[in-house]
């Protein structure tokens, strides 16, 4: 008997362990938000710029015709932050979380039955589908402004405001966050 209430004390303590080691902190404050932000809120910008905006330039874009419909892939510029598929989904994966790539993935890269993706590789060369209209990206967020709005040991949902237009216009912003093996993603857009 005694054995049993050992292996069942030993088991439970495991099991507690790994739930404290596995999580991140239960509750996450503005502050450790912030610094969250900090860290990774660059490399989300240039990720959702590229993907969804119109941060990588393409060669000749005097050859594009404001009215085709179907998808033509032109060559990104050479300087480009971004001149493969592989660099942006490395940063990508620094910053936000698997479940959310998905549909970031489909839409830039694999697309749809429906959809063309926004990009495709030419040998070695990054092309963009021009056809495909550009978001309107925020191009800044006032981390100073960060509130957890809501907040477990595996999610969080922050408020923070953001601009597309120098501050001219500012807007309410919520970030969702999702702790993967112990580290705090982006789990939706930060656009």
């Amino acid at each position: 008997m005694k054995r049993i209430i050992s292996v069942v004390a030993l088991v439970s303590i495991l099991i507690c362990f790994c739930v404290f080691a596995l999580g991140c902190k239960p509750a996450l404050s503005d502050e450790e938000a912030k610094a969250i932000l900090e860290e990774k809120l660059e490399t989300s910008y240039y990720v959702m710029a590229a993907v969804y905006g119109d941060m990588l330039k393409v060669q000749e874009p005097e050859k594009i015709d404001k009215s085709w419909t179907v998808p033509h892939y032109f060559k990104v510029v050479e300087d480009s932050h971004y001149t493969t598929i592989d660099q942006i989904k490395a940063d990508a994966e620094k910053v936000f979380a698997p479940t959310y790539l998905e549909t970031v993935y489909e839409y830039a890269f694999t697309g749809s039955e429906e959809t063309m993706s926004r990009f495709a590789m030419d040998g070695d060369i990054l092309t963009v589908d021009v056809v495909k209209k550009p978001y309107n990206i925020l191009t800044d967020l006032y981390i100073e402004t960060a509130v957890v709005v809501k907040a477990s040991k595996y999610a969080a949902e922050i408020e923070i405001d953001g601009s597309a237009d120098g501050g001219k216009t500012v807007r309410k912003v919520l970030i969702t966050l999702a702790c993967v093996d112990g580290q705090w993603l982006f789990n939706g857009p930060t656009y």
